[in-house]
């Protein structure tokens, strides 16, 4: 809503904020990627 005016929107600076609030996240899952698969795969197999 802070990037939409009554006119129009501002896609850059929406979508530059969208990116910086994903980005802790797609680093924490590239991290732990292994253990996380890992998990899913023995939660499977039981």
């Amino acid at each position: 809503m802070t990037f939409q005016t009554q006119f129009g929107t501002n896609y850059n600076l929406a979508f530059a904020s969208y990116l910086l609030a994903l980005l802790p996240i797609l680093i924490f899952y590239l991290v732990c990627q292994k253990q996380i698969l890992n998990g899913v795969v023995n939660g499977a197999v039981k």
